[in-house]
């Protein structure tokens, strides 16, 4: 018998935004997770460590130039990714 494992999809919100950037993992809340944000060429502009409760995580966007954006989530040994606009 194989066991499937269910994904918590990852809110990410608003989308577009201009400042902050709201996001939260649907599900059991975790303790740690890392999150990275990157460009479109794969430079890592924001890398922290949450303590996460239940909630949305938000994070201050606001010195990021206008464009498209890719956050990464490392949540114990699940990853989840989302783009987002900077306008």
């Amino acid at each position: 018998i194989r066991e499937e494992k269910t994904l918590k999809p990852l809110s990410v919100y608003p989308n577009p935004t201009a400042d902050f950037l709201n996001f939260q993992l649907e599900g059991t809340p975790s303790e740690n997770v890392q999150i990275t944000i990157q460009n479109t060429i794969g430079q890592t502009l924001v890398q922290q460590t949450f303590t996460t409760a239940n909630g949305p995580i938000r994070i201050n966007v606001n010195s990021l130039k206008t464009g498209v954006y890719l956050l990464n989530l490392v949540e114990g040994s699940n990853r989840y990714a989302a783009r987002f606009i900077k306008e």
